[in-house]
Parts: structure tokens; C-alpha cells; sequence
């Protein structure tokens, strides 16, 4: 008897490193990793190296939780970020 579970996009590890960036998913789901590699992608050379962490919550509709480094958050940074995933939820959705 096979008792082998079905592939069902099911990520094998929790949390993901990325690059420097440790992307995390809600249920681990495969395209939720995609996802959050393509929100970072996206930010600019002067974002990204302050985010330490992007976490995904598909259930909950676009929630995403960043996390920035321990002394790398500057004024504007919030706004640059919620620049970048509204860009990005935008292009998902049209």
C-alpha cells in the first residue's frame, strides 16, 4: 500500500531562504513562495536590503507581513514598501 501523500504544491520546507531574505508562507504553498520571491524581486536595490523577512497569508486575501532589519528602517521605507505590493497586487489583479 503507497500511503505517499499527493503533490499538491505543498512547499518541503518552512520557511524558505531566499537570497538574504527568509520568505515565509501561511500553509507553505508553493505559489505563495513564488509570490513573495516576486514581491522582493520588485523592490528597488535600496529596499530590498533592509527586508528581512516577507510573509504570506493567501487565506486572508493579499496579507503580507514585512519585516526590516534591526537598524535599517529609514522614514520612507513603510511607504516604499506598501508602494511596491500595491504595484504588485495591482499587475496580479488587473
Amino acid at each position: 500500500m503507497n500511503h505517499s501523500k499527493p503533490d499538491l504544491g505543498i512547499a518541503a520546507t518552512k520557511p524558505a531562504a531566499i537570497r538574504p531574505h527568509c520568505l515565509v508562507s501561511r500553509f507553505s504553498v508553493k505559489h505563495e513562495f513564488e509570490t513573495v520571491k516576486n514581491l522582493v524581486d520588485a523592490m528597488s536595490s535600496s529596499i530590498r536590503p533592509r527586508i528581512s523577512s516577507v510573509y504570506c497569508d493567501s487565506r486572508a486575501g493579499a496579507v503580507y507581513a514585512v519585516e526590516i532589519r534591526l537598524g535599517m528602517n529609514i522614514a520612507t521605507l513603510a511607504n516604499q514598501v506598501q508602494a511596491v505590493l500595491c504595484r504588485r497586487q495591482t499587475d496580479l489583479t488587473g
